[in-house]
């Protein structure tokens, strides 16, 4: 009868541990909503597992006894509790909790280590009722650098339809942002170093799951819209810039959605980008034209670092430099620092009448006030430093001073 009173606890604590495998933590995988439930499971889980130890070890090696003298003091020593036995008996139990968690979660499908410790916060995030939490979750997954994110794109694609304005637009840019990434990183792992890797099947999958974000953005407003504009940019295909060019023409267009078009072209870095950036060059909007003269600086630093010779003989590139020593000593202070912060790196020599002429402009004696590109994750990206005009002019000028006569004489 004592044999069996001493089971009972052991069963007892066997079977419900074996009932959280089997039901609460799959559930916790597939539809848990919100984190301090899981964590409560998984507390209940692991204590659980202990309580299942100690009594499964009891039935072995029964707790009690007549106290012995601790061997660790030698034949003299005094009475402890630190005996041989009660150190096996703690080792027992350890094992025992150990071996109970190890079955536990195979029964549960390798919930802690195939997923909870790898992706489960962010995918309960993401299914949590409070857009607070949903917006959290696709923030830190937006960032994250490892190939789990691979196991989390879908359930996030599925908030682009969300009912919250803002977790549709952040789950658009964090799949956008996503993919501007792994674009990044396919081109620097170049073609024939791709096997075994996940960044090119991670980046096929974005694509597909993102679709045509040019047609979605004719057909969204407000964050969604520019979440879109960026996905355009994120996917990096030249043959969306006539709908950037309509978001910078529309009338309907705000000053971000227009700023978030010309961050795009950026992001698109296409020489075909530069004839809508030259439109976008005298656009009234102060914003929309210092972000303009920062994008055109960096797809012509883009395509001298590419090749400069090829570069040269491109007819947008010609097009632009042309237009640019026209106009750079015109354009507000805070356009012509966000170019002149890039031209160390274009070093073109035609501008050096265009440097001259800033030279004794009125825009020399002005200061560059910091200007950030709006960003949705991730550290800002400055456009325009902190500074003076005469700095960056000096800069721009001791680039293109080697042989040149013209700004020697000067």
């Amino acid at each position: 009868m004592k044999r069996i009173t001493d089971m009972l606890p052991a069963a007892v604590s066997t079977l419900m541990l074996l009932g959280m495998a089997v039901f609460a933590l799959p559930w916790v995988r597939d539809s848990s909503g919100s984190l301090a439930l899981d964590f409560a499971l998984i507390f209940a889980w692991a204590t659980l597992a202990m309580a299942a130890g100690w009594f499964q070890v009891a039935l072995v090696v029964p707790p009690g006894g007549a106290p012995e003298r601790d061997l660790a003091a030698g034949p003299g020593g005094a009475w402890s509790g630190f005996t041989a036995s009660a150190l096996f008996r703690t080792g027992l139990v350890f094992a025992a909790v150990l071996a109970n968690l190890f079955w536990s979660n195979a029964a549960a499908d390798n919930f802690w280590f195939g997923y909870y410790a790898r992706i489960g916060t962010y995918s309960t995030g993401l299914r949590s009722p409070d857009p607070k939490d949903r917006r959290w979750a696709i923030g830190r997954i937006a960032e994250m650098a490892r190939e789990p994110v691979t196991d989390l794109v879908r359930p996030l694609a599925r908030l682009m339809d969300d009912d919250d304005e803002s977790v549709r637009a952040d789950a658009v840019a964090a799949l956008a942002h996503l993919t501007r990434r792994m674009r990044i990183a396919v081109s620097t792992l170049g073609q024939g170093n791709e096997a075994g890797r996940w960044e090119p099947g991670l980046l096929a999958r974005l694509r597909k799951l993102l679709g045509d974000p040019a047609a979605r953005v004719l057909e969204a407003r407000g964050p969604v819209r520019r979440a879109w504009i960026f996905a355009v940019g994120g996917m990096g295909d030249a043959s969306a810039i006539p709908i950037l060019e309509s978001v910078l023409e529309g009338p309907e267009s705000t000053t971000d959605d227009k700023v978030a078009a010309v961050d795009a072209l950026v992001d698109i870095m296409d020489p075909a980008c530069l004839p809508v950036l030259e439109k976008a060059l005298t656009s009234p909007e102060v914003r929309v034209a210092v972000h303009s003269a920062w994008a055109i600086g960096q797809v012509l630093r883009g395509m001298i670092g590419a090749d400069p010779l090829k570069a040269d003989k491109d007819h947008e590139y010609r097009s632009v430099v042309s237009l640019m020593t026209r106009v750079l000593p015109s354009l507000d202070g805070q356009a012509v620092c966000a170019f002149l912060k890039l031209f160390p790196d274009i070093a073109d020599a035609r501008f050096t009448g265009a440097l001259i002429r800033l030279s004794s402009s009125r825009a020399l004696p002005v200061r560059c006030k910091r200007l950030e590109r709006t960003v949705w994750f991730g550290a800002p990206e400055p456009i325009v430093p902190d500074g003076r005009v005469s700095d960056l002019v000096l800069n721009a000028m001791a680039s293109v001073a080697l042989g040149n006569r013209k700004l020697r004489t000067f």
